[in-house]
């Protein structure tokens, strides 16, 4: 009886590999199904950047791969050729393109920052469908979702800059030295279809020079000293992957700052002079952002 049992049973080596083997065949006929689902000409144009989502597939693939090669190494006499193959195209698919790789990795870094950015259209109140329909095509299902997390105070409304708007700028924070930080805004530009009167999308850059570093977040004042807008920074100049993917790049005085370029929100009724603080990591500090360039 025993001796028939171990007959029918496979080695416990021999299941997990089944196992592996079957997840990487898994993985990559879904690969293909996403691949035959999405791959048409409206896709081609209207998209810039993959889901996130997506790279899980192929990273789980090569783990999987290369522990099935480690595996067969171990138990055939022809394990050099074997790494030798595996290792040649792992290194054609991972280090000939690798500057490609760098740049979309920032260009990913950029894209979730200005989403990030945007968010904050949604605290002030700042109707940008331009931009906001980026993060969801559908206008009435989006109000609704915003609606639902403002309420219940989630995503970008359980944030501290969530509180900031309406109140004074020396109730927030401490003002630090005027020399330590720099920057200027570039452009505001009115949008016509926002709920609450007058807003602004205002895109700008500043710079901690003591620290020698981006803002992550920055505050938009009136002259009465009272928050008007939120921004957020470390963007490269004017490039926001998947929102102005049209606007040229022009040589500035500030470009030598890498990172250094905001996107923010301004809501109020009638438009005034605007001050920008930028907020000091680690320190419950601000500091003015004056512009150097002229």
């Amino acid at each position: 009886m025993d001796g028939a049992l171990s007959e029918i049973a496979p080695p416990p080596q021999q299941s997990w590999v089944s196992a592996l083997a079957a997840l990487a065949a898994f993985l990559v006929l879904s690969a293909a199904s996403i691949v035959a689902g999405r791959l048409s000409p409206q896709w081609l144009v209207d998209n810039t950047a993959v889901p996130s989502r997506y790279f899980t597939l192929i990273q789980l693939f090569w783990a999987t791969l290369a522990i099935l090669v480690w595996y067969r190494c171990c138990r055939t006499p022809r394990a050099p050729l074997l790494i030798g193959f595996y290792g040649a195209l792992y290194f054609c698919l991972m280090f000939p393109n690798h500057q490609r790789q760098i740049s979309a990795a920032e260009d990913w870094s950029d894209f979730f920052r200005g989403v990030d950015a945007v968010g904050a259209a949604f605290i002030v109140d700042a109707h940008d469908e331009e931009l906001l329909s980026h993060l969801w095509r559908i206008k009435p299902q989006r109000n609704e979702m915003v609606e639902f997390m403002r309420q219940r105070h989630l995503a970008v409304f359980g944030e501290p800059r969530a509180t900031w708007r309406g109140r004074r700028v020396s109730e927030l924070f401490p003002l630090a030295s005027a020399d330590r930080c720099i920057g200027g805004i570039e452009r505001a530009l009115p949008l016509s279809d926002s709920g609450t009167g007058s807003a602004w999308r205002v895109e700008g850059w500043a710079w901690d020079v003591s620290a020698n570093r981006e803002f992550d977040s920055l505050l938009i004042a009136d002259p009465a000293g009272s928050v008007v807008g939120i921004a957020r920074g470390g963007l490269r100049h004017r490039y926001l992957p998947g929102f102005f993917t049209d606007v040229p790049v022009v040589r500035v005085y500030h470009m030598r700052f890498r990172a250094s370029e905001w996107l923010g929100y301004v809501s109020q009724p009638v438009q005034s002079p605007w001050t920008v603080y930028g907020v000091m990591p680690h320190s419950d500090g601000i500091c003015k952002t004056e512009d150097e360039s002229n």
